[in-house]
């Protein structure tokens, strides 16, 4: 699979269909089903599933969908022109905490690339808790944070505010309510994003201070788990608004017909924070990044 592959998956699922894809990439529709099958011979996975209504993403297509961002750096690294212009780029490692990248979302990073075409970025997530020690430990000067950040350690600013919602089947009573309240969790089995991560312990204190008692707790760091853990009715999760609208996950949700509900009575949230280590002097490459994001943000904020 090499970057025309990439883009070809990547505008299948977009578009939901060969033949939409097909118009897009000014491919013939067979053009675009042959490349998808070398893909999935290459991979030795099916990325969809065939029918006569049309093609649906399977689990391993959400999965690539998710790294694309990752591949096309990495492929662009290895197909580059190995001159010294080249040899000379510098690669820039960005930190995140998990979700994030998905929430900035492909383009922001390309967008950043096409601008800066001396720098090559090395994108990657990680659990809160050890984002902080590779951050502190100077594995990269740079990242995204939960807030509130230590003072002490980083200099930074805010970027965005995730909130988070209740996703319920319709198999389950609550899903005929148009909002939900602590109550309405006592007694539910509940998925969560695990210990790992800082939402999970700030759940948990809203849960406790507001005297809900869960039936039981559903932990994982895989996303696509939460959502397979309330399709099958076994209880509701909270999950991040903005994963609803990603491709890889609107498609699960809508063709199970779950819901997303908000909770009343006290905001489920994070903020992210945009962070350098204290002590670091950034790169040119670096700080062409940090100025880059403060320029998204200012903008947003205008």
């Amino acid at each position: 699979m090499d970057t025309n592959d990439l883009k070809i998956f990547t505008t299948t699922y977009d578009n939901h269909s060969f033949s939409a894809a097909s118009e897009k990439l000014f491919m013939s529709p067979q053009g675009v089903a042959k490349a998808i099958n070398r893909i999935e011979a290459d991979l030795s996975v099916q990325l969809f599933m065939r029918s006569k209504a049309g093609i649906k993403p399977t689990a391993y297509s959400h999965n690539l969908y998710n790294k694309a961002t990752e591949l096309e750096l990495m492929f662009q690294s290895i197909n580059a022109p190995t001159d010294d212009t080249r040899l000379a780029n510098e690669i820039v490692s960005v930190f995140s905490t998990y979700g994030f990248l998905s929430f900035l979302g492909f383009n922001f990073f390309q967008s950043f690339q096409a601008d800066h075409p001396e720098t090559t970025l090395n994108l990657v997530e990680f659990p809160d808790s050890a984002l902080r020690n590779m951050l502190n430990d100077h594995h990269a000067n740079i990242g995204f944070i939960n807030g509130p950040i230590d003072l002490k350690k980083y200099d930074g600013f805010f970027v965005a505010r995730n909130h988070y919602r209740i996703l319920v089947s319709p198999d389950n009573p609550l899903y005929q309510h148009p909002s939900l309240t602590f109550a309405d969790l006592n007694g539910q089995a509940l998925g969560i994003k695990g210990k790992e991560y800082d939402i999970y312990n700030r759940h948990l204190n809203k849960l406790i201070n507001r005297h809900t008692v869960p039936a039981s707790y559903f932990e994982t760091s895989e996303d696509t788990f939460l959502l397979e853990f309330v399709a099958q009715n076994l209880g509701v999760a909270i999950i991040p608004d903005f994963q609803v609208e990603l491709p890889q996950f609107a498609d699960f949700i809508q063709a199970h017909n779950l819901a997303s509900k908000e909770l009343t009575g006290v905001e489920f949230m994070r903020d992210i924070y945009f962070v350098q280590v204290l002590d670091a002097t950034l790169s040119p490459g670096e700080q062409a990044f940090r100025d880059f994001v403060q320029k998204l943000v200012a903008k947003n904020n205008s």
